[in-house]
């Protein structure tokens, strides 16, 4: 499938959301937004979500985060994430 990328108008997006919310009421949406607009308004930045989110997925794995430090769990040799800092 060859598809050109498109360009919508608020108008647009807002249709599509609503049309999505009328015919598929279990569907949910997420909204993230650039950094340079979230920061200020005291939104977490994409890499303090990443880091939250990290530390939080690292609590429910590890049985004792004490004995394996935050650093060690987060190699690319224990998740497999190739660039992973």
């Amino acid at each position: 499938m060859n598809r050109k990328a498109e360009r919508w108008t608020v108008d647009a997006l807002l249709n599509h959301v609503r049309q999505v919310d009328k015919m598929m009421k279990d569907h949910q949406f997420c909204w993230v937004i650039g950094a340079g607009a979230s920061k200020q308004s005291g939104i977490p930045t994409g890499a303090e979500l990443a880091d939250w989110w990290l530390r939080e997925l690292y609590e429910q794995d590890c049985d004792s985060p004490q004995q394996t430090p935050i650093e060690t769990w987060t190699s690319k040799e224990n998740l497999d994430i190739d660039g992973i800092t």
